[in-house]
């Protein structure tokens, strides 16, 4: 299932559950994003979701469709 049969959700949407996400896998010592630092783009028919701070990139999260119409973020480990 690519980015295109997602079901609708909203960038705002996208970038909440991600905030959600990067805090219950960090927390508590971990950076504080950027109010408004997120970024959804897609590459390669995936949906992505991208966390910044002042330094660059915090986290970066993967939208994954669910069979049930649903979807779930999935963290993607940087590449170095």
């Amino acid at each position: 299932m690519t980015a295109a049969t997602l079901p609708t959700i909203t960038d705002c949407d996208l970038e909440e559950r991600a905030m959600r996400a990067y805090f219950r896998r960090f927390a508590p010592n971990c950076d504080q994003p950027m109010g408004g630092g997120a970024e959804v783009y897609e590459d390669d028919g995936v949906k992505y979701v991208r966390l910044n701070n002042y330094r660059g990139a915090l986290a970066t999260f993967e939208v994954v469709p669910l069979k049930s119409g649903g979807y779930r973020l999935r963290f993607v480990e940087p590449v170095v």
